[in-house]
Parts: C-alpha cells; structure tokens; sequence
C-alpha cells in the first residue's frame, strides 16, 4: 500500500501488482487504477524475484526467459533422510478466479490480467470468453454460475488442476500440485481391462478424432 501511494505522488496511474498480493491488500488501495491477476500459471517464486531459473538454465525468469525449473521433479531431504523422491513438490496449480470476479470488481480493481504466454489461440479465446462473460453477469447484475460445461470447457484448453491462489488465500496444501507438471485436461473415463494387445476403457465422456489421451499420473499419452 504504502509502495502504490509513493507511485501516486510521483504521477503513476496504473499499478500491476505482484501475483501473491491478498484480496485484503487490494481493497486498502485508493484513488489509483488497479491491474490484477486473474488466471493462469503461478510462479513458485515472490513475483520478480525469481533467480533460480537463471542458476539452472542461464535464463532470467525477470527478463521475461523463464527456464521454468520449477516445472521439474526434485528429492527432498530433511537432515539426510529422503521424505520425498522425484515429485513436482515447485510445481503451482494454475491460478483461477472467475467465480471471484464480482470481489475483484467491488475491490477498485480495473484491470484482469489473463496469462497468454506459450499458449494457442484456442486457449486465450475460450478463457477470455468466460471471463467476459463473469463480468457482464455482473454488471447486469445476474448471477454468474460456473456450470460443469463452462468448466470443463476451460479445463480442456489447459490446466494444471485450479486454486484461488494467495490472492484468495489458498490453503498452502491446495496450491502445488505435486503430482504433475503437465496439462490436465478433463477426466475422460477409467481403465477397465488391460490385455497384451488392448486397453479397455469406460468413457463418460464424449471422445473425439484426434483427441489428445494421456494416462492420469503417468508420462504416457497419444492422439
């Protein structure tokens, strides 16, 4: 707060803030053009100030050339002893927030900020549909409702399960996703039977031609 009034004196009018800014934080500030945020992937780092992809992959995650090393499997060791081997133990979920949006809008935000780096045309189009379509409910003053097609429909673009994040003070335990760096996706149905030849599947879904399939929790998939 007392960083966005210095801004203001020196005759900025817009602040971006840092990704791990709480909703508390946002509401405190005044008579300044807010940007936040909204949706998208989290940085395991304090905004900025990221130098690990920089002593890893010689690449500046603050210069806009992320190596992403948080996106890899580490071991943890506490005082010698392994408490856990080869998870994603940096690796965030991605950030979601279209059910917070009238919060965002009473709390003087202007600005959402919807994440499109390295992602495809489908992906920016779907997401962005659905958040206008949040703030038009709001401003109409119906309710929005995420139903289970809106949501999958913004799960199959991309996703690496959800959470609120610190902006919605996420529990800690809900943030990582420990399991897998890689696209989600949508539940499409459960293994039934394995043979030496085939997979039999139960689907509760629609499959469609050259839909992409990836086994949950393992590296194997095809299209």
């Amino acid at each position: 707060v007392a960083g966005a009034k210095k801004l203001m004196e020196l005759g900025v009018k817009r602040v971006v803030l840092a990704r791990e800014t709480p909703i508390d934080v946002i509401k405190n500030l005044k008579n300044i053009e807010i940007e936040v945020f909204c949706h998208g992937a989290l940085c395991f780092a304090y905004s900025g100030n990221c130098l690990m992809s920089y002593i890893i992959g010689k690449r500046s995650g603050n210069r806009g050339s992320c190596a992403q090393p948080c996106r890899r499997k580490y071991s943890l060791s506490i005082m010698g002893e392994k408490v856990c081997n080869e998870s994603s133990i940096l690796s965030m979920k991605d950030l979601m927030t279209i059910e917070n949006i009238p919060e965002l809008i009473e709390s003087n935000v202007s600005s959402l900020k919807i994440e499109g780096r390295m992602k495809s045309p489908e992906y920016v189009y779907t997401i962005v549909k659905h958040y206008r379509n949040a703030i038009d409910k709001y401003y109409s003053k119906q309710k929005f409702i995420l139903n289970n097609q809106n949501l999958n429909e913004i799960k199959v673009v991309f996703n690496r399960e959800f959470t609120k994040g610190y902006l919605f003070k996420e529990k800690n335990s809900l943030i990582v996703n420990k399991k897998s760096v890689n696209h989600q996706g949508i539940e499409i149905g459960k293994i039934e039977k394995i043979t030496n030849k085939d997979i039999y599947i139960k689907l509760n879904d629609v499959l469609n031609y050259k839909d992409g399939i990836r086994f949950k929790n393992t590296e194997i998939g095809f299209n």
